[in-house]
């Protein structure tokens, strides 16, 4: 018969306490990256200002808008 110890429940709970919070984040993990994207994509759009979205190129491009610093 298999003895309970104290040593083999700590294990126990340290070992299932690890499974469960690998599972939590594996399934947390799509909802909270596309929650991100979306605030970026916001953030992004959001800054976009009327003259930018005017001189839009096709392929994403736009050119410098006079006067912007330069990177």
């Amino acid at each position: 018969m298999r003895r309970h110890t104290v040593l083999n429940n700590t294990l126990s709970l340290i070992v299932c306490g690890l499974l469960v919070g690998a599972v939590v984040a594996a399934a947390a993990f799509p909802p909270l990256a596309l929650s991100g994207m979306g605030a970026k994509e916001g953030a992004e759009a959001f800054g976009a200002t009327a003259y930018d979205r005017e001189r839009r190129l096709p392929g994403g491009h736009h050119p410098r808008r006079p006067g912007a610093a330069r990177w």
